[in-house]
């Protein structure tokens, strides 16, 4: 696997990962979150790169404020901004429409860019559905990293911070309070040892910026609905029904609206389990791969 800095039009380089020579069929994977590449080396990658042809290519990226890429600019996280720079990201390599695989932010990312040969999504977000329940949950999210990690804003996650950033922002949804028994604790130390990989080398400031950013609604819903009715190339959209960050209910709104979609639905997996936990990778890999195979038909 070899490691590139893309420099795209703004000046701003952009951390890879690429397997292959990216002649054939590719397969970009678009992270969630505020994870680096690494989310998908765990499980998913594997998995689907053992079954898959050898004339497969595989780029891997981080986003614009994770991990080795440039920082984040002083506007923070801004949605189009992001898929304008992966629609950017995709130009520097000299690609046209590769296969998509979204992770959770890295879904609707993929979608607003409508630059892939087929688009796979696992924990999708729909961007125009909002309840209550989830305005509230996204809105304590932010309050809590701002409160728990604000003194760190100005350094990196790193051995010594990470601690305190697995904390104040995953153990407390992972779980949903704060106060852990005995086996949740340990569940939990052996999930902040599996998500550490996926963090470090990240600034802080990223880490807050991007839940002040899931705060707020998305500005302008109607242009967001236009261009997912927009995409005509064929989609798969993986989520289970316990997901415990993305509501389900949106992902079956989203269906409606695409033009050419599918859906895998899923029982007792969680958010984050399939990039990590094998038994919750093998029945999404195994529907993403009958999904590649079906467009050779």
């Amino acid at each position: 696997m070899e490691k590139r800095m893309v420099q795209i039009e703004d000046g701003k380089h952009i951390s890879a990962m690429i397997e292959g020579d990216l002649k054939g069929e590719v397969i970009v994977f678009v992270n969630g979150s505020i994870f680096n590449y690494r989310q998908f080396m765990r499980q998913l990658y594997p998995r689907i790169s053992r079954e898959l042809p050898h004339d497969y290519s595989y780029v891997f990226y981080d986003y614009i404020g994770i991990g080795e890429s440039s920082e984040l600019g002083a506007e923070g996280w801004v949605i189009d901004q992001v898929v304008e720079q992966h629609t950017q990201f995709l130009d520097a390599l000299g690609l046209d429409r590769p296969h998509h695989f979204g992770y959770s932010k890295g879904a609707f990312v993929t979608m607003l860019a409508n630059r892939a040969k087929s688009i796979a999504t696992y924990g999708t977000p729909n961007l125009a559905y909002r309840d209550e329940t989830m305005d509230k949950n996204l809105k304590e999210r932010k309050r809590d990293v701002e409160d728990g990690i604000h003194q760190l804003r100005d350094r990196r996650i790193d051995k010594e911070t990470y601690p305190a950033v697995y904390k104040e922002l995953f153990e407390s949804i992972i779980f949903g309070r704060r106060e852990l028994s005995l086996g949740e604790r340990i569940k939990s130390f052996l999930i902040r040892r599996m998500i550490r990989p996926t963090l470090i080398g990240t600034p802080i400031r990223s880490v807050i910026e991007l839940y002040r950013l899931y705060a707020e609604p998305y500005p302008d819903l109607e242009d967001y609905v236009k261009r997912i009715k927009e995409i005509k190339d064929p989609v798969l959209m993986m989520h289970s029904k316990q997901d415990e960050t993305v509501p389900i209910e949106g992902t079956y709104q989203l269906n409606e609206l695409l033009q050419n979609s599918r859906m895998a639905v899923y029982e007792n997996l969680s958010h984050t389990g399939p990039a990590l936990v094998g038994r919750q990778a093998a029945p999404v890999v195994k529907d993403y791969l009958s999904f590649l195979a079906s467009l050779q038909s």
